[in-house]
């Protein structure tokens, strides 16, 4: 994961994340167990297929593909969950924002909460299978 270069992220690209998460939180959620590991992107699946929704629609406005990582982590009751985040290249220094369905507006990762965070590449070529 590369972050962005410091300047691109603009109002716009602000509002362009803003937007994807809105659509995330907004969608209805599948939480039918037989798709757990189904990589399949669609905004009305389960987090997995949320995340790689959000990661293509970023693509498509023009974000660019080494800046995202899609992580899965335990949530607070210890149940498997998977975000999409974003390396943001700030003045600073580069800030993780994560596109999580479980939450209402874009957040700094390290902030979520989470515990055992496993970091995954995500990929043009993913499969519409069930993950091994």
């Amino acid at each position: 994961m590369t972050a962005t270069p410091p300047g691109w992220y603009t109002a716009q690209r602000f509002a362009e994340l803003q937007q994807t998460q809105k659509a995330l939180a907004a969608a209805p959620y599948d939480d039918n167990p037989e798709h757990l590991m189904i990589w399949r992107a669609d905004v009305a699946g389960n987090c997995l297929g949320k995340s790689l929704w959000a990661w293509k629609r970023l693509l498509g406005l023009g974000w660019p593909a080494d800046a995202f990582s899609l992580w899965e982590c335990r949530t607070e009751d210890g149940k498997k969950h998977m975000i999409l985040a974003a390396s943001i290249g700030l003045e600073e220094g580069p800030q993780d924002v994560a596109l999580d369905c479980r939450q209402q507006t874009p957040m700094i990762r390290d902030q979520l909460g989470y515990t055992e965070w496993l970091r995954l590449e995500p990929r043009e070529d993913l499969p519409e299978r069930r993950a091994p």
